[in-house]
């Protein structure tokens, strides 16, 4: 079952409607596989000649998708929103995020691995729950170091 296919049973399954803007904004976190604002999809969906939504079903098609777990929402330090499908529901697994951004092209990447999971295990021995955190590295990629090094 491909993504897309996914999308449209967890919709039905919360007896909600799979709409034009539904499927529109679903198609775009598809295809794009990683983060990105409310106002980059919606910009992808206006020049697509196949899809149509406004701006402000893609912002409700966002809030609706994150209640049903369908997209992750991710906070920068002075960015608006970011938003990526995440349809596996996984369990018991601590909600956390360390992700690179460029300042240079403003790129973000995810890294792999969790750089805080010993000091999370420490503050559950002493009882604290619910625990979530999110790590972000700013510097120049590797393609904008180069840039800004022969300059």
């Amino acid at each position: 079952m491909n993504q897309l296919e996914q999308v449209r049973n967890i919709l039905q399954s919360h007896a909600l409607r799979i709409t034009q803007s539904r499927l529109a904004v679903a198609t775009v976190l598809i295809k794009n596989n990683t983060l990105l604002t409310t106002e980059e999809i919606y910009k992808q969906i206006q020049r697509s000649k196949k899809l149509s939504c406004d701006q402000a079903s893609v912002y409700r098609t966002l809030a609706t998708f994150e209640e049903l777990g369908l997209v992750k929402k991710s906070i920068f330090q002075g960015e608006p929103s970011r938003y990526m499908l995440d349809i596996i529901k996984r369990k018991n697994v601590h909600h956390h995020e360390h992700f690179f951004k460029c300042n240079g092209c403003n790129i973000i990447k995810p890294l792999k691995g969790c750089l805080i999971s010993k000091q999370e295990k420490k503050l559950e021995e002493n009882g604290y729950r619910n625990l979530n955190h999110h790590l972000e590295i700013k510097g120049l990629c590797p393609s904008c170091a180069q840039t800004y090094s022969a300059n």
